[in-house]
């Protein structure tokens, strides 16, 4: 029995460590102001944010970054970090 409750505990613990408990997904994102007006074709915004992502040094996977200089980065080139509205 008491191998059981030691071998279950490691089972746990190690499922809990290798990624088990992920970070709520983020609320706000990355936008153009006036996007719609500069006739992007196909994917090219997507293109354009990832580069400027990528140049500011935030992963455009996530697309968060707690560094301000990064943010600023981004700001500078145009983007607006706003909130999802529900």
């Amino acid at each position: 029995m008491r191998h059981l409750i030691i071998t279950l505990t490691l089972i746990l613990l190690t499922a809990c460590s290798m990624s088990g408990f992920k970070p709520p997904t983020s609320n706000y994102y990355w936008t153009l102001p006036g996007l719609k007006d500069m006739n992007f074709k196909g994917l090219e915004a997507h293109y354009k944010r990832k580069k400027d992502m990528t140049e500011c040094g935030i992963d455009p996977f996530v697309g968060d970054s707690t560094v301000t200089s990064k943010r600023i980065c981004m700001q500078e080139k145009g983007w607006v970090y706003k909130k999802i509205e529900d």
